[in-house]
């Protein structure tokens, strides 16, 4: 697929302008940690699923994404202005639980009792 690269290069830097595009907002309190994790491009540029993780409950990051999702249209707009591309891709805010999943498996295995393995004698070296 040629436009994978440009999609790719187009979705990075649309997460980045998102980031700074939503600490700016003033509509709806911010929380103080989020992040957008990805930003998939469709292969026509028009639809873009937007990822974001924040701190805390998974109910409240639905709820932050439901803010976003209603403040869609003066964040494509400021988008539109920052990235130069055709068309300024329609955006889905959807909650991701990767970070916190990644967490509670960190969790699990920390709580692991799995004995050290025993230190391995080194190999005697015969001489000739």
């Amino acid at each position: 697929m040629p436009n994978y690269d440009r999609r790719e290069r187009v979705g990075e830097e649309i997460k980045k302008q998102l980031s700074e595009i939503i600490r700016g907002l003033k509509e709806f309190p911010i929380p103080a940690i989020f992040s957008i994790l990805a930003a998939e491009i469709s292969a026509d540029f028009r639809q873009c699923k937007v990822h974001v993780s924040m701190l805390g409950e998974a109910a409240d990051c639905a709820a932050f994404c439901k803010n976003l999702q209603s403040a869609q249209g003066k964040i494509r707009h400021e988008l539109g202005k920052r990235v130069k591309i055709h068309h300024t891709p329609a955006l889905a805010f959807q909650p991701d639980d990767s970070i916190a999943h990644s967490v509670r498996i960190s969790h699990l295995i920390d709580t692991l009792n799995i004995p050290p393995a025993p230190p391995e004698e080194p190999e005697a070296v015969s001489e000739i």
